[in-house]
């Protein structure tokens, strides 16, 4: 693919590619495109501006843009036609501590359940499970969203804890004390 574009070198990081563009190196390739494309643009755009001799400051910017668009939008394809992936800095190595169904190379089997509400109460399938889970008007029992059911934790509920429990703002708060509490049921286990 780097034949189709001769002239460009290989880059691996963004100053390269914007040194390449600014240096000139696209302009062989990019420019006739740009040509092309920005003349139908401003002929369809503002022809009829310019043909009844009322062009501006802001119909000659307009054109302006109709060429420059396609010729950085082209550069930009040409320059990630010869990125060099092989030099760019390789992503740090995700950490795993056995994930969350291996540990040590066994099968883990679930220490708890994250039902997250949003804006309805649960389906009847726990009704008829779990009936302890559920209040006489089908509404989750819990203490800050751990259920009397072990191993069964509650997010989302309106005022799980408090006024924006329910909402992304404070959801943040209630799905970290449920984690402590999964993550301390694990630990006893």
């Amino acid at each position: 693919m780097a034949d189709s574009f001769p002239r460009l070198r290989p880059w691996s990081r963004p100053t390269e590619a914007l040194g390449l563009l600014l240096s000139g190196a696209t302009a062989r390739t990019c420019l006739p495109v740009a040509l092309v494309v920005g003349t139908a643009l401003s002929l369809v755009n503002q022809g009829d501006v310019v043909a009844h001799g009322m062009a501006g400051l802001t119909v000659a910017l307009k054109v302006v843009a109709n060429y420059a668009i396609p010729f950085l939008t082209s550069s930009i394809g040409a320059l990630l036609a010869v990125r060099d992936r092989s030099r760019a800095a390789a992503p740090a190595p995700r950490r795993r501590r056995g994930g969350p169904h291996r540990r040590a190379g066994r099968r883990l089997t679930p220490a708890g359940v994250v039902r997250a509400v949003v804006h309805r109460l649960p389906s009847g399938h726990l009704v008829d499970r779990r009936p302890e889970a559920l209040d006489g008007q089908g509404g989750p029992v819990h203490t800050d969203g751990a259920s009397p059911v072990p191993g069964l934790h509650w997010m989302g509920l309106p005022w799980q804890t408090r006024l924006n429990s329910s909402i992304i703002d404070g959801l943040d708060r209630d799905a970290r004390a449920v984690a402590d509490r999964v993550g301390r049921a694990l630990t006893q286990t």
